[in-house]
């Protein structure tokens, strides 16, 4: 068994069964700037939670966040379904892994319970001392402006 995928018009291609989770915290979740990425292609199964704590930084501009393996906070996120090994490999693509992201496995709680599922890590790099570790990540556009223009006042 397969899934059939038109590849264009009149072709037809056979995807072999591929049925993995993936845990979003950052810009790819429902209502964010990448969310396009993961809309038309995977099925968004709710709101979820990290089982284990990390430290959940963002970028130094503010534009995204990115975990750490230091237990801190249960991070809050959401859990999709990706059934096409293709997806997850344009996510790979999208994250920068396995060069600045590494994909792990890791538990999460939803309201389907416990599950395995892949998420986006940082390894190799120092807890930010200038930074309060978050739980949730905010889409506050206000925000990261004025994280750019503090940037922008520090190079005058």
């Amino acid at each position: 068994r397969g899934i059939i995928s038109i590849v264009k018009r009149g072709y037809l291609k056979k995807i072999e069964p591929f049925h993995e989770l993936l845990f979003v915290y950052g810009s790819l979740k429902k209502g964010f700037d990448n969310h396009r990425i993961l809309e038309k292609s995977a099925k968004r199964l709710g709101k979820a939670k990290t089982v284990s704590k990390f430290g959940m930084f963002e970028d130094s501009f503010g534009n995204y966040p990115y975990l750490i393996s230091e237990p801190i906070h249960k991070i809050e996120g959401e859990l999709y379904e990706i059934n096409r090994k293709e997806l997850l490999e344009k996510i790979d693509e999208f994250e920068g892994a396995p060069d600045y992201y590494q994909r792990k496995k890791i538990r999460v709680q939803s309201h389907h319970g416990i599950k395995f599922a892949y998420t986006y890590l940082r390894e190799n790099i120092k807890t930010p001392m200038n930074q309060k570790p978050l739980k949730v990540w905010e889409n506050n556009t206000d925000y990261k402006v004025q994280k750019l223009n503090d940037f922008l006042e520090r190079l005058h």
